[in-house]
C-alpha cells in the first residue's frame, strides 16, 4: 500500500512512504512489544527511504533512530544501538538549531539521549560512563522538578553503576543509592530494580549479610505486588546463601526460582526429573540469562561439591531446553551467542554429572550447528535486503499486500462484517501465491530460512568410511567433537587464545614460500598432537573448523613424520547439514571453464600469486589442459567477461575458474572474481552470486583467498565457498591464500585425471596434491606453500562425466554412417515388398 500511495501524493510529499513505513512500525511494536519481527522490518524499510529523500522530516527520523536503539537493545546488540543513538543525537542536535523549541522539551530529549548513550556503553567503558553522569548532574538542580528529568536521571546513576558492578561492584554501590534518592518513590517499579542493583552490588563486594536485608526488603515489596521479577529477587538471595557457604539455604530459595517460573511441572533439580518438561511463561531470553547465571554461581561456588556440581548441570540444561525451544522465532544476537556458549561450556565443565535420560552429546552436536546455523544467517539477513534473493517486484508487491493486510485486521475491531473478512481472505491467498512464487524461484532461501539440523538425520547419511571431527570455540577452549557412524565424543583441547597464538605462528611459515621448512615440520607437529587428541579410525576425513583453524588446511599437519595428506583424504565443511548434499544425479554432461586476460604480466610463472591483476599462463595453460581432459566451453581471455559468464552460467555442471580475486579484509562482502578487463563492470561480487540460481555439482575456485572470510565467528557466510554453497553448488573447490600460478595449475589438471578415473572429490584431490608432492621432493616447490592451499568444501562424492561431452569427430562420423545404413536398408526392404 506504501507503494500505491507513493504513487498519489509523492509528488506533493516526498516523505510518505518513510512515514508510512515508521507508523506501521509502531504499530506493531504496539501490537507485539516483546517481539522483535514485523516491526523491526518496517523501522529498517524506513530508514532504507532516507537513501531516496532530498528533503527528509528530520522529527520522523530522531523518532525512527529511537526506536530501532529500542529494538537493538532489545536483543543487546550494543554496536548497533550506539550507532542508531548516535544518528539520533546529530539529527536532534540539527533540529534543535532549526527551531525554537520549549527550554525544557530540549533538556528531556538530552536527557533521553544521555541515558541512552550510557545505555549502550560496554563494561569497560564505565570511564566514559562517569562524564555522561557530570554532563547530566550539570543541569539537574535547575529541573530537577520535573518527573521525566528526575527519571532519567536516575536511570544514568543506575546504569553506571551497571558498568562497575563486575569488575568493581564497591564503586557500584554509591551510585545505586543516588538512584533511589533522586528517585525517592519507594512505590515504584523503577525502586524496586534499584534496590535490586544496591542488593547485588552488595552481594558481589563481600557485604551479603547487609545485602540479604535489601533482598528481603524487595522480596516483600515483589510480592505484594506480584512483580515479573520475583525470580531475579528471590535468585539474588540464593547467590548471597552462595557467597556465605550455605548450601541448603541455596538450594531451597533455587527450587522456589524454578517453581516460579514454571509453576505447571514438576522439576527435580537433584535427580534431574523433568527437565525436558520445563516450560516457563516468561520471556525466554530473560529466563535463559537468569538459568544460565544460578548454574555458574553454583558451579563456582561450591567446586568441591557433587551435589553442587549436578544441580549447576541441571540448571543447564534447563537453559538449553529453553533456548532450543525459542531459537526458531528469535533472532541470534551477539548477546544471545553468548549465552548460548554460557550454557554449552557450562554443560561441557559439569558432563561427569549427567545422568541417564539427561542431554547427549548428540543434543549439544545439534543445538551448536542450529544456534550457529541461526546466527549466521540472521547476520547474512541484516546485510541483504530480500530484493537481493527474489524478483523486486514481487517483494514490493507482497509487501504491499501486507500493509493492507495489516490495516484491515485493524479495521476488524470496528467493522467485522462479512465483507472485511472476505477482503482479508483473498489478501492471505493471493500473499501464498507470491510465497509460493518465491519458493520456486529459489528454494536455497527456503533452506537456509528454515534449516533445522538433526543429528539423527546426519547419523543415517553418515558412511562407515567418513569419520567428522568438528571444532568450536566455547567461551575460552577450545573443544573437539568427533563424529562417525556409531561414536560420539567430545574432547577440550586447550585454552583458546594460546591455541590461536600457535595456529597464527604456523600460519605465517606456512603463507611463506622461504620460510624454513624444518623449523614448519617441527611446528606442524606440535599442532598436529594438539589438534589430535585421537587419530581418525577412517581414510576419509571431513573437517568443521571455527575461528582461526578455518585458516588452516589440516593436510599439512604431521604424524610420524608424514604430512596427515599421506593417509587421509581430507575435506572440510562449513555446516554438518552441508555433508553429502548432491541429489542422486552426479552426472557432468557440460563444463564451463573460464581463464580472463589482463593487461600486466609477470615473468616467473612458479612464484606469480592469483592475486593482483597480472595476466597468468599457467591459468590459460589450465583450462587449455583441463579442457582437452574434460570437454566443455571455454571463455578465455577476452571472452572472459562477467557479462558472457552470466548469460551461461546456469546451462553448466560444473564451473572453473582460473582468474584473480579482490580481497577486502575489513568488509568480506566485497570480495569479488575478477573476469577480463578487470574493471568494476567485470568483477562477480558475493551479493550477486546469492541472488544466482545454479545447476553445476561443483565450482573450483581456482583463485586466490577464495575460502575464508573474516575470522571471527559469525563471518563464514560471506565467503565466496558458501555463496557458491547458497546458489545451489554443493561441491567447492577453494584456496586458503594466494595461490601459486604454475603449481595450482598442475594440481588442478591432475585433480580431473582422479575424478575422471571414479575417484571421489575428496580423493582426487589428496592424490593430485600428493602427486605435486612426490614430483617436487627436494625443490623449493615441495614447500607446503605451493601445494597445501588448495581444499575441498562441501559434498566429497564422485562425478560420472557424460559421454555426450567426449564424442570425438570419429564417433559422430562412425554414429552417422551407421544411421544412414540403417535408414538405406529400411527403404531398399520397402520398394522391394
Amino acid at each position: 500500500m506504501a507503494e500505491a500511495l507513493s504513487k498519489d501524493y509523492r509528488y506533493f510529499d516526498e516523505n510518505i512512504n518513510l512515514r508510512i513505513y515508521y507508523f506501521l512500525g509502531v504499530v506493531h511494536k504496539g501490537l507485539h512489544p516483546g517481539q522483535v519481527g514485523k516491526g523491526y522490518e518496517y523501522f529498517q524499510k524506513a530508514e532504507e527511504e532516507l537513501n531516496h529523500l532530498v528533503h527528509p522530516d528530520t522529527s520522523i527520523i530522531a523518532q525512527l533512530y529511537g526506536m530501532l536503539s529500542d529494538i537493538a537493545w532489545q536483543v543487546r546488540d550494543l554496536d548497533r544501538g550506539m550507532k542508531y543513538v548516535q544518528k539520533y543525537k546529530h539529527l536532534n542536535e540539527a533540529f534543535e538549531k532549526r527551531n525554537s523549541i520549549d527550554p525544557e522539551q530540549v533538556m528531556q530529549t538530552r536527557y533521553h539521549l544521555l541515558y541512552k548513550e550510557v545505555q549502550f556503553l560496554r563494561e569497560d567503558q564505565y570511564e566514559d560512563a562517569i562524564e555522561i553522569v557530570k554532563e547530566a548532574e550539570l543541569y539537574y538542580e535547575e529541573f530537577s522538578e520535573n518527573d521525566e528529568i528526575k527519571l532519567r536521571m536516575a536511570s544514568i546513576y543506575n546504569l553506571t553503576g551497571e558498568k562497575f558492578i563486575r569488575t568493581l561492584p564497591a564503586r557500584s554501590i554509591p551510585y545505586y543509592q543516588k538512584a533511589i534518592s533522586v528517585l525517592n518513590n519507594p512505590s515504584s517499579s523503577y525502586h524496586l530494580q534499584y534496590l535490586f542493583n544496591l542488593g547485588k552490588a552488595s552481594v558481589y563486594s563481600g557485604q551479603e549479610e547487609e545485602a540479604l536485608l535489601y533482598i528481603n526488603e524487595l522480596i516483600e515489596k515483589g510480592s505484594e505486588v506480584d512483580d515479573n521479577r520475583l525470580p531475579f529477587f528471590l535468585f539474588l538471595k540464593s547467590l548471597a546463601y552462595i557467597r556465605l557457604n550455605d548450601f541448603d539455604s541455596a538450594l531451597s530459595i533455587t527450587k522456589e526460582v524454578i517453581k516460579d517460573l514454571d509453576p505447571k511441572n514438576e522439576i527435580d533439580l537433584v535427580l534431574h526429573k523433568g527437565l525436558s518438561d520445563f516450560q516457563p511463561s516468561s520471556a525466554p531470553i530473560v529466563n535463559i540469562n537468569l538459568l544460565s547465571r544460578m548454574a555458574m554461581e553454583f558451579y563456582n561456588g561450591f567446586k568441591n561439591n557433587e551435589s553442587a556440581l549436578s544441580i549447576a548441570n541441571a540448571l543447564y540444561q534447563l537453559g538449553i531446553h529453553e533456548y532450543s525451544r525459542s531459537i526458531k522465532a528469535a533472532k541470534v544476537t551477539p548477546y544471545t551467542k553468548t549465552m548460548y556458549e554460557q550454557l554449552v561450556g557450562g554443560i561441557l565443565s559439569t558432563k561427569a554429572q549427567l545422568k541417564e535420560g539427561d542431554l547427549k552429546i548428540e543434543d549439544l552436536i545439534a543445538f551448536s550447528e542450529n544456534t550457529n546455523h541461526k546466527y549466521l544467517w540472521t547476520n547474512h539477513k541484516l546485510n541483504h535486503s530480500q530484493e537481493t534473493f527474489f524478483d523486486k517486484k514481487l517483494v514490493a508487491r507482497e509487501s504491499s499486500l501486507r500493509e493492507e493486510l495489516l490495516e484491515l485486521k485493524q479495521k476488524i475491531l470496528s467493522d467485522s462484517s462479512q465483507l472485511v473478512h472476505s477482503d482479508i481472505f483473498e489478501i492471505e491467498m493471493e500473499i501464498e501465491k507470491i510465497e509460493r512464487q518465491k519458493r520456486n524461484s529459489n528454494s536455497s532461501y527456503y533452506l537456509f530460512e528454515e534449516a533445522e539440523f538433526s543429528m539423527d538425520d546426519l547419523t543415517s547419511r553418515l558412511k562407515h568410511q567418513d569419520q567428522i571431527f568438528k571444532y568450536e570455540n566455547i567461551l575460552d577452549s577450545t573443544y573437539l567433537f568427533i563424529i562417525s557412524k556409531d561414536y560420539r565424543k567430545v574432547i577440550s583441547l586447550a585454552a583458546k587464545d594460546s591455541l590461536e597464538l600457535q595456529v597464527a605462528g604456523f600460519l605465517q611459515l606456512l603463507n611463506d614460500p622461504h620460510s624454513d621448512l624444518p623449523d614448519l615440520k617441527s611446528q606442524s607437529t606440535d599442532l598436529c598432537n594438539l589438534l589430535f587428541p585421537e587419530w581418525p579410525v577412517t581414510k576419509k576425513l571431513l573437517i568443521k573448523a571455527d575461528g582461526i583453524l578455518q585458516f588452516l588446511p589440516f593436510e599439512v599437519l604431521m604424524k610420524n613424520g608424514d604430512y596427515l595428506l599421506a593417509h587421509y583424504d581430507i575435506s572440510y565443511l562449513s555446516a554438518l547439514a552441508f555433508y553429502e548434499t548432491m541429489s542422486n544425479s552426479k552426472e557432468v554432461a557440460n563444463a564451463l571453464f573460464v581463464a580472463p586476460s589482463y593487461s600486466k604480466s609477470v615473468s616467473n610463472e612458479q612464484e606469480a600469486l592469483r592475486q593482483k591483476a597480472y595476466d597468468l599462463s599457467g591459468a590459460k595453460n589450465e583450462v587449455d589442459r583441463i579442457g582437452k581432459l574434460i570437454k566443455g566451453r571455454v571463455l578465455k581471455g577476452k571472452e572472459a567477461s562477467k557479462s558472457s559468464f552470466m548469460e551461461v552460467a546456469d546451462n553448466f555442471d560444473l564451473l572453473h575458474f582460473s582468474m584473480h580475486s579482490n580481497l577486502n579484509d575489513y568488509d568480506p562482502e566485497l570480495i569479488n572474481l575478477v573476469f577480463h578487463g578487470a574493471d568494476e563492470d567485470n568483477r562477480l561480487y558475493l551479493n550477486e552470486l546469492y541472488g544466482m540460481r545454479l545447476q553445476a555439482k561443483m565450482a573450483v575456485l581456482s583463485a586466490c583467498n577464495t575460502g575464508v572470510g573474516k575470522v571471527e565467528l559469525g563471518e563464514g557466510l560471506v565467503s565466496l565457498d558458501r555463496a557458491f554453497a547458497f546458489a545451489g553448488v554443493p561441491s567447492v573447490v577453494a584456496t586458503l591464500w594466494p595461490a601459486p600460478d604454475q603449481s595450482t595449475s598442475d594440481i588442478m589438471f591432475h585433480f580431473y585425471q582422479k575424478l575422471k578415473e571414479g575417484n571421489s572429490k575428496s580423493a582426487a584431490l589428496s592424490a593430485s596434491k600428493f602427486h605435486h608432492l612426490q614430483m617436487q621432493a627436494g625443490t623449493a616447490f615441495e614447500h607446503p606453500f605451493y601445494w597445501a592451499g588448495v581444499v575441498l568444501y562441501g559434498d566429497t562424492s564422485s562425478l560420472i562425466f557424460g559421454e555426450k561431452q567426449n564424442l570425438s569427430l570419429t564417433s559422430v562420423f562412425i554414429f552417422g554412417s551407421l544411421l544412414l545404413l540403417g535408414l538405406l536398408f529400411l527403404f531398399r526392404n520397402k520398394i522391394l515388398s
